[in-house]
């Protein structure tokens, strides 16, 4: 489902305790992120999100998953799951207007040799999750085109990152890009058991740039080739 913030969006808004974290990327600081508790979804003004409400469960290896946004998630080892299969994954918590049971969220991993890449088509300046279960294995890489903005890790969002699956545990991560430091694609990883996250939010940089679903690309193509052929038979005649 893909919805601007609504007033469901803003629960917990005087009751977030938010704390502000410093990331580095190299020499220059790119990103900056605000780790909220007390609330599964983002609050960020002009933010977009993306809830997995109408994905089809299961493995995203191969075909992956495009929302209606053009938001695409590609890779090996991502899995749009429910509570349905406890044991295996941690829903992020219940709480507030959040309610876990039966509700499709994201996984991704386990180990290194599985990546999730998120394409967003376009630049953007915000990203932000609802995060449950942090552990220190799970890593994001933010990139601009081939250029790796910079890298986080689950300590980096929560100090005591020992995959608490407790609402105590789960944060909901806001991660803004600096000036000149924006982002059109971001990997999740895990180093051993899954990431599982949900209610992915995003702006656009350029408020003015639509992403093109990558569903409609090859429909485009057609069209732009039927039009070629059209205009050569005109030229003919």
């Amino acid at each position: 489902m893909f919805n601007l913030i609504t007033p469901k969006t803003l629960f917990g808004m005087g009751l977030v305790a938010s704390s502000a974290i410093a990331l580095s990327a190299g020499s220059a600081q790119a990103l900056s992120i605000t780790a909220q508790a007390n609330t599964p979804f983002s609050t960020v003004e002009g933010a977009r999100t993306i809830t997995f409400d109408n994905a089809v469960i299961g493995s995203l290896d191969g075909a992956g998953y495009t929302h209606e946004s053009g938001v695409s998630y590609r890779g090996i080892g991502g899995n749009i799951v429910t509570d349905s299969v406890g044991g295996k994954y941690a829903a992020p918590p219940s709480q507030g207007d959040y309610d876990n049971a039966n509700n499709p969220y994201l996984t991704v991993g386990s180990y290194n040799t599985q990546e999730l890449v998120i394409d967003f088509g376009v630049e953007s300046d915000y990203f932000g999750f609802y995060f449950g279960s942090i552990d220190d294995y799970n890593n994001l890489f933010f990139y601009n085109g081939d250029e790796l903005i910079a890298s986080l890790t689950g300590k980096d969002i929560r100090e005591n990152a020992n995959g608490d699956q407790s609402v105590n545990g789960a944060r909901f991560v806001n991660i803004f890009a600096e000036e000149g430091e924006n982002f059109d694609k971001i990997i999740f990883q895990s180093n051993k058991k899954a990431f599982e996250t949900d209610n992915h939010a995003y702006r656009l940089a350029n408020p003015e740039a639509v992403p093109t679903p990558a569903a409609v690309l090859p429909i485009l193509s057609g069209l732009f080739a039927v039009a070629k052929r059209r205009k050569q038979d005109d030229t003919a005649e």
